[in-house]
């Protein structure tokens, strides 16, 4: 059972490291789940704003509604539950990849 105090406790937490000038993408399995290239798109554009993003990845109960409406975009890294530390993992991984394709090396499905 999720208890209210739990959620509102990280939304706090969360909120404290939360800018107002931030772009906000709350990583929730109900949102857009973009390619490796959508990703890197989305990763260029906020480098040529020069826009600092905030990835905010909730704990075992997902994401307060106060988190989700703050967000800009909505991404999911699968419709699978992962588990938090894979969650993390995965979605290094993908920054790394997008960031290696905006650099122009080599990227195995381009």
């Amino acid at each position: 059972m999720i208890r209210e105090s739990d959620m509102v406790g990280e939304r706090d937490a969360l909120l404290k490291h939360i800018r107002p000038s931030d772009v906000v993408v709350a990583l929730d399995e109900r949102g857009k789940e973009p390619t490796t290239m959508e990703l890197a798109s989305w990763c260029r554009t906020w480098l040529e704003r020069a826009q600092t993003v905030t990835l905010v990845l909730g704990g075992a109960d997902g994401l307060h509604a106060d988190i989700k409406s703050r967000a800009q975009t909505t991404m999911a890294l699968s419709r699978l539950t992962l588990p938090h530390r894979m969650a993390q993992m995965l979605l290094l991984e993908q920054l790394y990849r997008a960031h290696t394709i905006l650099r122009g090396e080599k990227y195995h499905r381009v």
